[in-house]
C-alpha cells in the first residue's frame, strides 16, 4: 500500500483511477475480494483489504514481540535494528512522531542483551536508533580487537616466557611481576622469621613454666617431709605421755588398794580379855602394827 500510494501521488491519480489500478494490482488469493465489489468505491475496497490482510488486531501481539525481542547469536546489529523498525511499524502503524523514534531506540538498546555494551551505548546518549546501532557496532569491534590482542599476547608469552621484548608495555609487565615476586619473598621470609621468634618465645615460656612447676613440686616434697617429721615427733611425745599416765595410774591403784586394806583392818573388832594388861598390850601391838603399815 505504501508503494501504491507513492505511485498514485506521483501520477496524480484520482479516486476512480486508484480504484481501477488497485483492482488490477491484486493477485492470487487477494483477487477473491473482487467478487461482489462491482459497486464499491476506492475507500470501501481499501477498508475491505485492510480488514482481511491488515494488522490492526495483531498490534498487541507485535508489541509483546517488540518488548521481548533480544539479539540472537550471530545476529548483526543492522539486522536487529531493521527487525526493531518492522515491529515498531506493526505495533504502532499510525505513529510517525519523534516519540516513536525514541521508543525504537530504547527497544534496540534493550535488545542488545549485553549489560556492559548496553551501558556504554547509553553513555554515548544516541539521538535515534541509527546512532545507537553505529555506537554498538563500533564498541563491539573495539572489544573484539582488544580481546584478540590479549589472546595473541598470551600465546606469545606462553611460547617464549624468557624472551626479551623491546616494547615498553612488556618491560613494565615484567618489572611489575619481578617486584611482586620480590615482595612475596620478603613477606614469606618475614613470616618465617616471625614464626621462629614465636616458637622461641613459646619454648622459653614453656621452660619457665616447667621450672616453676618443678620448684613447686620440690617445695611440696619438702613440706611433706617436714610434716612427716613433726608428725613422728608428736607421736613419740604422745607415746611418752601415755606411758607416764599408765605409770601414774598403776601407782594410784596401788595406793587405793593399801587404803582399802587399812580400812578393812580398822573395821575388824578387838576380842575381850580377862586381864587389863592384856588388852593394853594388844592395843599397843595393833597400834605398832598400824604405825608400821603407815611407815611402809
Amino acid at each position: 500500500m505504501i508503494q501504491f500510494d507513492n505511485c498514485a501521488e506521483h501520477n496524480h491519480w484520482d479516486e476512480l483511477d486508484k480504484l481501477h489500478f488497485l483492482r488490477s494490482a491484486l493477485t492470487e488469493t487477494a483477487t477473491q475480494i473482487l467478487l461482489g465489489t462491482g459497486g464499491m468505491s476506492y475507500s470501501q475496497l481499501l477498508d475491505r483489504l485492510r480488514s482481511r490482510y491488515g494488522s490492526q488486531e495483531m498490534e498487541a501481539k507485535h508489541l509483546t514481540e517488540l518488548q521481548c525481542r533480544r539479539r540472537n547469536k550471530g545476529e548483526s546489529f543492522r539486522e536487529l535494528a531493521q527487525d526493531i523498525r518492522r515491529l515498531m511499524l506493526m505495533s504502532y502503524p499510525n505513529e510517525r512522531s519523534s516519540m516513536s523514534e525514541n521508543m525504537a531506540k530504547e527497544y534496540f538498546i534493550a535488545a542488545i542483551d549485553d549489560p556492559e555494551l548496553e551501558l556504554k551505548v547509553r553513555e554515548k546518549e544516541p539521538k535515534n536508533i541509527d546512532a545507537a546501532r553505529n555506537y554498538a557496532e563500533r564498541l563491539e569491534f573495539y572489544k573484539g580487537t582488544v580481546h584478540q590482542g590479549n589472546r595473541r599476547y598470551a600465546r606469545r608469552v606462553a611460547a617464549s616466557p624468557d624472551s626479551r621484548s623491546s616494547s615498553l608495555e612488556e618491560r613494565t609487565v615484567k618489572r611489575d611481576y619481578s617486584r611482586s615476586k620480590s615482595r612475596q619473598r620478603l613477606h614469606e621470609s618475614s613470616s618465617q622469621s616471625n614464626h621462629r621468634d614465636n616458637e622461641a618465645h613459646m619454648s622459653t615460656k614453656r621452660n619457665k613454666k616447667q621450672g616453676k612447676n618443678d620448684d613447686r613440686r620440690v617445695c611440696a616434697i619438702n613440706v611433706d617431709d617436714k610434716w612427716k617429721e613433726e608428725f613422728m615427733k608428736e607421736m613419740q611425745e604422745l607415746k611418752q605421755n601415755q606411758q607416764k599416765i599408765l605409770a601414774e595410774n598403776s601407782a594410784l591403784s596401788k595406793e587405793v588398794e593399801r587404803l582399802r586394806y587399812l580400812e578393812q583392818l580398822r573395821s575388824v573388832p578387838v576380842p575381850a580379855s580377862t586381864s587389863v594388861a592384856a588388852p593394853a598390850s594388844s592395843s599397843t601391838r595393833i597400834s605398832k602394827s598400824t604405825e608400821g603399815l603407815f611407815c611402809m
